[in-house]
């Protein structure tokens, strides 16, 4: 599937206030496609060999890093060695040395400065690459951290191994207590996560303390450069993020959010003062995170070492995938293992380091199974925020149908495309002999926006007005009457019809004959929320609102309907197609239960209703 690209904005004229659009539009790109892991070196067996990637054998990889040639550096800390997979394939030691003890299980630490072999290590953990490809190393039973040379020339960068602390200060006389993690900046700026203290900054020859309040931390990762100054945490208690900037203005008390390890819980915990929120959505668990890596400004992905995966998070969509390994809470009675291919298939054990390179690829120091794994493929839609007056450019193919598919969140909740509305829509009309007869491929473009439809009206039209596609799919639901005619609940939106519906009715029609104006074709869709079908697809805070639940009686149904019918629009009626859904046997759930948004299979029953109902009518045959 192509990818398409939000690349640039260009102006457009008048419709949308700033606050309008800075507040409730997210047009998302749409991309797909499925995560793949794959071994890039080690057999699996205990060792120290070098040689070929497949062949080579590592004792207990730890920590990875990717440098600007794309090498990648592996801390092995069993072997107390730093390990190079060369891009030829080949895998030699740079520094360290030292031979496995009879248990065949680990080599004895020590600590020298020197090149090569004449380096020693205890217990090497977290690693990082510089702007200048110099390689830092949290060495954390020498409570110190260690720099080198690709020619494997290795120096104490700061602390003392005779004298753990946390004592700040010139470099000659700071100290560290156990040192797992690292990190380094374009500006050579090293952050490390001192396992018994907090986070340290190592900068002009002094060596301090954030002052932030995250316990015990395990990792530390930098955003990439020419993003917002964000530095990740992990420890026992989440992801956590430091806006670096907030810290520069002495703006403590908004520096510090967390994405809490864990399943989410409902209610939600009481906040913790001076600790921003970060949420994922899906009511996935956020699992237990252990190493951090930065793929770009809002991306990241994590290592779990306790269900043995690694999770795709992006803080600005707020979307968790997991990309590695096979979905549990707890591990523990299952274990990991190991297997390569598609993600659902993949499994890991106790994966440990996780490096990003510039082009998305993952690196993995899978401990467990000693081997450096590899994961390509990652879905890292973004979204596109439009400001008033501009447009987000698209590059279509000229054999591209060009379809937007707008709504509210439900749109598109989280996961990625190929799961959602639109990705079922592309690939229903994959085939659709009509428009393979005309060369066109049908792409969809999803634009996640707020409830209110005078928003959702004024950049639909801003998209036909700029030729900017062939077709619109409107998502409607319940939330479209809530948001934008003044009804306060289902009980007055049943109960009062002559408070909405007839100015919805209106709204509908100008915006159908807009389109027409334009010779774009649009289809209303309209459709029922998890609060307004069976108890089964409520969600749990519905559940305990037993009070305000309502019920498949069919009367939300025919009042949420009856504007489209007044209108005299283009619309499908979705609702019939979920009851008949809900009364198969083989029904599966709709709805997910904490956050209302479709399952992927609620995707997939809407997606494949609108493309049905297109495929029918050929609006591209209409197309002058």
């Amino acid at each position: 599937m192509n990818v398409l690209r939000l690349l640039i904005v260009q102006p457009v004229l008048r419709r949308l206030s700033a606050a309008v659009l800075f507040t409730t539009i997210v047009a998302c790109a749409t991309v797909a496609h499925a995560a793949v892991v794959s071994s890039l070196a080690g057999n699996g067996r205990v060792g120290i060999a070098d040689g070929p990637a497949q062949s080579a054998s590592f004792v207990l990889p730890v920590g990875v890093a990717w440098d600007s040639k794309h090498r990648l550096y592996v801390s092995d800390a069993g072997a107390q060695r730093i390990r190079v997979v060369l891009p030829n394939g080949t895998v030699r030691t740079v520094a360290g040395s030292g031979p496995l003890l009879d248990t065949g299980l680990w080599v004895a630490g020590g600590f020298a400065n020197g090149t090569g072999p004449a380096a020693r290590f205890n217990v090497p953990m977290g690693i990082a690459v510089g702007p200048d490809d110099r390689v830092y190393i949290a060495d954390s039973r020498n409570n110190c951290i260690r720099v080198m040379t690709a020619d494997g020339q290795v120096s104490t960068f700061a602390g003392n191994p005779h004298h753990p602390g946390v004592t700040d200060g010139p470099l000659s006389v700071a100290t560290f207590g156990v040192p797992v993690g690292v990190a380094v900046d374009a500006q050579q700026v090293v952050y490390v996560a001192d396992s018994i203290g907090q986070i340290r900054r190592i900068a002009d020859g002094q060596v301090s303390t954030l002052p932030v309040n995250i316990p015990n931390p395990l990792a530390v990762a930098m955003s990439p450069p020419n993003t917002t100054p964000f530095l990740w945490v992990t420890n026992t208690a989440g992801l956590w993020r430091i806006d670096l900037t907030a810290i520069a203005k002495g703006d403590t008390a908004h520096a510090l959010a967390r994405l809490s390890a864990g399943w989410y819980q409902y209610p939600a915990p009481p906040d913790v003062p001076n600790v921003g929120r970060l949420i994922a959505h899906g009511q996935r668990s956020t699992g237990d995170p252990f190493a951090v890596s930065v793929i770009d400004g809002n991306g990241l992905v994590y290592s779990d070492v306790v269900s043995h995966t690694v999770r795709y998070y992006n803080a600005e969509t707020q979307d968790l995938q997991l990309v590695g390994g096979r979905a549990t809470d707890d591990a523990a009675r299952v274990g990991g293992g190991f297997e390569d291919g598609p993600t659902d298939q993949s499994r890991f054990d106790a994966p440990m380091g996780v490096a990003a390179r510039s082009d998305g690829t993952l690196a993995v120091a899978d401990s467990g199974n000693k081997r450096i794994r590899l994961i390509s493929g990652i879905d890292r839609q973004q979204p596109f925020y439009p400001f008033a007056g501009v447009l987000p450019k698209v590059h279509f193919s000229p054999g591209d149908y060009r379809i937007a598919l707008v709504g509210a969140s439900i749109v598109w909740g989280d996961g990625p495309f190929s799961e959602s509305v639109g990705g079922q829509i592309e690939k229903d009309l994959g085939d659709e002999p009509s428009l393979r007869s005309l060369h066109k491929t049908a792409k969809v473009m999803t634009v996640r926006m707020g409830s209110d439809f005078g928003a959702l009206r004024s950049y639909v039209e801003l998209l036909a007005e700029a030729g900017f596609v062939d077709a619109v799919v409107v998502q409607l639901s319940n939330y479209t009457v809530f948001d934008s005619y003044g009804v306060r609940d289902d009980a007055q939106l049943v109960e009062q019809p002559e408070m909405w519906q007839g100015k919805m009715a209106d709204d509908l029609a100008g915006l159908a004959r807009s389109l027409s104006a334009e010779h774009i074709s649009v289809l209303f869709v309209a459709h029922p929320v998890s609060n307004e079908l069976t108890l089964s697809e409520q969600t749990l805070p519905g559940v305990l609102n037993l009070y305000n639940l309502a019920f498949p009686d069919g009367n939300l149904e025919r009042a949420t309907t009856a504007p489209f019918a007044r209108a005299h629009v283009d619309w499908l009626n979705a609702w019939p197609v979920f009851y008949a859904d809900e009364r198969q046997a083989s029904h599966r759930p709709l709805y997910l239960s904490l956050d209302g948004h479709f399952t992927p299979y609620g995707d997939a029953l809407l997606g494949k209703a609108i493309a049905d109902r297109l495929a029918r009518e050929k609006p591209w045959l209409r197309r002058p």
